[in-house]
Order: structure tokens, then C-alpha cells, then sequence
């Protein structure tokens, strides 16, 4: 799909679900290149960003609606440090198929990512974990967190990989890559 599908696709979505425009913009590559670097029957739990992935992997607008319907009702996935918690259930639930799970640099100062970490780590459930690293100005994500990403991840002994975001390609391989081992793996995906 192309960036200018992508955002038709993203505006379809923004229509179907009677919001203003959501906005894919900076995470385009990465949702592009994580759905591309998933394999059959493997589970993907996105946050809201991430929901025109839904459309690259052939997931039609209404099922898009009513998936969100049932997020917004029973309160499942409403945040990334809870999505990531879902995401090892269902690892550890069917450990045949790998996970991925989309988190954002503001949930390290999460205490439910930070277990959601531990608990793959201790159970080796297949849970890729991506997060994708921007800079926010003025935000306060440095004072939320003592570690940065890779070395909160190591110090639960969950191997770490640092990627271009911008490149599709190399989210794609970081995926396809980490999705093949036996245990957890966090990607972070940095957008300069």
C-alpha cells in the first residue's frame, strides 16, 4: 500500500468512526512494516494509531467500527501498558503464535508494561513488543521512567532491538525477526 493510500484509508477510517482526522502521519512505516513482517495466524494488538493496519491486512471499515465499539464498551486495550499485558495472555493462552503489541514511550512509566515485560520474560511467551520512541517536547516521558527502553527491556532479560521507524523496511525485518524466537522481544522503533 502506498503512503497515499494510507491515508485514504486512515481518512475512511476517521469517517466510519465519526471522528476528525486520526492521523497515521509519523507511524505510517511502522504500522506498514510491522503488519508486512507478521506471519499467518499471528496475533496484532494495536492502539488506536495503529487501527489503518487494520486495513492493510484486508480487515474491512465496518469490522474496524465494531472492533472499536467493543474496545470503547468493555474497556479492552484502552491503553498501551494494558494492550501489552492482553498481548502475553494471549501468548501464554496459544504459544504456537507470536504477539505483536504496539506501545508508546509514555507507558515505561507504566508499572503494567514493566510486569507485562517481566511476565513474558519469566513464562518466554512470543510477545514482540513495539514501541515507538519520538521526541516529545516538553513532555515529561525522561522523569517517567529511571531507564531508557533497551535497558529496561535487558534488565529483564528481554533481548532489545533499535530501528530506523522511518524505514518500513527495517521495521518489517525487526518483526519478522523477533516473532521467530521463543520468548519476548522488544523493538523500539525511533522516529528521530
Amino acid at each position: 500500500m502506498t503512503a497515499v493510500e494510507l491515508e485514504q484509508a486512515d481518512a475512511a477510517l476517521a469517517v466510519a468512526l465519526g471522528q476528525g482526522r486520526p492521523g497515521v502521519g509519523e507511524l505510517a512505516a511502522i504500522v506498514q512494516g510491522a503488519v508486512r513482517g507478521l506471519g499467518r495466524g499471528d496475533w496484532w494488538v494495536p492502539g488506536p494509531r495503529e487501527r489503518a493496519g487494520a486495513v492493510l491486512r484486508g480487515l474491512g471499515v465496518d469490522r474496524v467500527v465494531d472492533l472499536h465499539a467493543v474496545i470503547r464498551t468493555h474497556k479492552v486495550g484502552a491503553s498501551g501498558p494494558l494492550r501489552a499485558l492482553q498481548a502475553v495472555g494471549l501468548a501464554l493462552a496459544e504459544p504456537d503464535r507470536a504477539v505483536l503489541v504496539h506501545v508508546g514511550a509514555g507507558a515505561l512509566g507504566d508499572g503494567a508494561l514493566v510486569e507485562a515485560l517481566n511476565l513474558a520474560a519469566l513464562r518466554s511467551a512470543r510477545v514482540v513488543f513495539l514501541l515507538a520512541q519520538r521526541s516529545l517536547v516538553g513532555a515529561p516521558v525522561p522523569q517517567q521512567s529511571g531507564a531508557a527502553p533497551l535497558a529496561l527491556a535487558q534488565a529483564y532479560g528481554v533481548p532489545a532491538i533499535y530501528v530506523d521507524g522511518r524505514s518500513e523496511d527495517a521495521v518489517r525485518d525487526a518483526v519478522a525477526s523477533a516473532r521467530q524466537t521463543s520468548g519476548p522481544t522488544l523493538i523500539v522503533a525511533d522516529l528521530g
